[in-house]
């Protein structure tokens, strides 16, 4: 597993919660200005599999990678709302993530993605 998985999951999810309910169009060099381009296809994939997970939904993915109309799901809503213990804070977690996930250590947003992961699995 690529190093910064957790981080993207929380920067995709972070963006599709801060623009709720407006569907937004996400491109992968959006979600990290820095990655080279097996990066990007790894991001693509990430956006891919949290809609097969029914967590986000997007209308259309074009052939750069890029995806239009994307938003959260009813489940994935929910779940970010949710206000986790684990996380001991008084933000949801779609809170935590718009607001911290590019200036909080790699441990701590480990610890956010597997909560959340967790929520998604008992949801």
């Amino acid at each position: 597993m690529h190093p910064k998985v957790n981080k993207w999951i929380a920067e995709i999810l972070g963006e599709v919660y801060k623009n709720f309910p407006k569907k937004i169009f996400l491109c992968p060099e959006e979600i990290d200005k820095d990655a080279n381009l097996e990066e990007q296809i790894i991001i693509a994939d990430l956006i891919q599999w949290l809609s097969e997970e029914n967590i986000i939904r997007y209308e259309e993915k074009d052939l750069s990678g890029c995806f239009s109309g994307v938003s959260l799901t009813l489940k994935g809503f929910a779940v970010l709302k949710a206000t986790p213990d684990p996380l001991k804070e008084k933000a949801s977690i779609g809170e935590f993530l718009t607001q911290t996930a590019k200036q909080i250590s790699i441990n701590t947003l480990d610890k956010a993605i597997t909560t959340l992961l967790q929520a998604f699995l008992r949801g």
